[in-house]
């Protein structure tokens, strides 16, 4: 749930200090508990980044780029994405700062405002890339599930 809260852009991990204040009386502790939440929700992105940009993915998803099983293209050429990787490089190169932190700078999107968030998510994809995919992934999952 603390994922979640922190994907929703009208939120953000302001929403969540908030909570871990009423829930602990403690503003130290509200800190503590939600820098381990970012901690580990970069943590996770990091992991994310990794599995998408493996060659073992990279290969699995260009396997259909295969013609009738007599042209392949050559792998080396699957896993390296230069201007991809450069334009990455410009993004954070100068600040230093993660996806992540660029997300959570950026200003929260007004709490009452009617907003589909996975919509949000999709529509900046360019903006926040393995981010979106990950808020995406995160956000799908159902909360509750019924017997069947």
């Amino acid at each position: 749930f603390a994922f979640a809260t922190i994907l929703d852009p009208r939120c953000k991990k302001v929403f969540l200090k908030y909570c871990y204040k009423k829930l602990y009386d403690d503003e130290e502790k509200a800190i503590f508990k939600l820098s381990q939440v970012i901690a580990k929700l970069e943590t996770l992105l990091k992991e994310y980044t990794m599995s998408i940009n493996s060659p073992t993915n990279v290969a699995s998803t260009t396997s259909s780029s295969t013609i009738s099983g007599s042209f392949e293209i050559p792998s080396y050429k699957r896993k390296f994405n230069y201007l991809a990787e450069f334009d990455e490089s410009e993004l954070d190169g100068n600040s230093g700062k993660t996806m992540l932190d660029r997300y959570l700078e950026d200003p929260k999107i007004e709490r009452k405002r009617e907003l589909d968030v996975m919509t949000f998510w999709k529509e900046n994809v360019e903006q926040y890339k393995e981010l979106s995919h990950l808020a995406r992934d995160i956000l799908s999952v159902p909360l509750t599930t019924v017997a069947s």
